[in-house]
């Protein structure tokens, strides 16, 4: 069948704790989204992601809170504000936990790839293209050239990504 996928604005919800166990390892991503959506996204009753490979609690809202994101930590879950303004760019710690290294790649990308750092002298267009289609497609791509040539742009502007720089 064919999947149709359109864009729309975020809003923000509630997990509520009887929603938690069949999200658990989905948590990081509600509060990626959380970052884009209008208004206050809360979780609660998910005390057990403080007992992951690492506090995932505590690591979303550093990570989040060093791309400056307004957000709270909960002893049993986290808020997290919308935002409209840009991130900030930021260089952050996964703790070692696969989950938070992937909630935090989109946010770099989207510091990236928005406003004066992606038009930067030093990251061509190519580049861009190539950083972009490498989000979008993930660890689907077949074309090892392709992979290799967006692995490559991210190397080349690793200086301007890493930067503590507001975009």
């Amino acid at each position: 069948g064919d999947l149709t996928c359109r864009s729309s604005k975020l809003s923000a919800i509630t997990v509520a704790a009887d929603e938690v166990p069949s999200a658990v390892d989905e948590l990081t991503l509600v509060g990626l989204a959380a970052c884009f959506a209008e208004g206050e996204t809360v979780v609660s009753g998910a005390r057990e992601l403080r007992v992951k490979e690492t506090d995932r609690i505590s690591a979303m809202v550093d990570v989040l809170r060093a791309f400056g994101v307004t957000c709270a930590e909960r002893v049993d879950g986290l808020e997290v504000e919308g935002r409209d303004a840009p991130l900030t760019g930021a260089r952050v710690s996964s703790r070692g936990d696969h989950r938070i290294a992937m909630t935090a790649a989109p946010l770099g990308l989207c510091v990236f790839l928005a406003g004066p750092l992606a038009r930067a002298q030093d990251v061509s267009d190519a580049d861009r293209r190539a950083a972009r289609d490498l989000f979008l497609t993930g660890t689907r791509l077949k074309d090892e050239g392709k992979c290799r040539e967006a692995l490559d742009a991210f190397e080349r502007s690793r200086r301007v990504i890493d930067a503590p720089t507001t975009v």
